[in-house]
């Protein structure tokens, strides 16, 4: 059986010490479907990441991956602001995997970021967990999406040092 919202709320509670701009917000984590994608913003009225039912089954490594990742969206979305952020949402719900130039600028800046944070290493091991997991087609489509391959996260975690 899979951990509660609430174990979920504390590893990400945990995981804002490495975000400065999120250290005084109050970001809440919620389990939805699993036909559901996983998304995070900010709005006046709240910060929220939304995390579909498969997290329950990624090991602590990939699950805290793929929340630096989300929290990651969240700091964008504060600088963004409320108007840019409803445009965003609202574009971004209506073209996404329509308008790959889009989602590949957004998932490849997060994922920078995810390893600028110090989150290369979970970010790896997220990745060969994926490769392990899904046929050469379906990589290929989530990396035309943005997201980096584990040869790029190797490259720039060398980069790092």
């Amino acid at each position: 059986m899979g951990k509660s919202s609430n174990e979920y709320q504390k590893m990400a509670d945990d995981l804002i010490s490495s975000f400065r701009s999120l250290k005084d917000k109050n970001v809440r984590v919620f389990i939805i479907p699993k036909w559901m994608f996983w998304w995070a913003t900010a709005f006046v009225f709240g910060r929220f990441i939304f995390i579909n039912k498969n997290f329950e089954k990624m090991d602590k490594v990939s699950q805290v991956a793929l929340l630096a990742h989300e929290l990651c969206h969240v700091e964008d979305s504060i600088k963004r602001g409320f108007l840019q952020e409803l445009f965003m949402l609202l574009y971004e719900g209506l073209s996404w995997g329509f308008d790959t130039k889009l989602s590949r600028r957004v998932e490849r800046a997060v994922d920078l970021r995810t390893i600028k944070k110090g989150y290369g290493k979970e970010l790896l091991h997220l990745e060969l967990a994926r490769e392990k997991k899904f046929s050469k087609k379906k990589l290929e489509k989530i990396h035309s999406r943005g997201y980096l391959s584990s040869q790029e996260i190797k490259s720039l975690m060398g980069k790092k040092k």
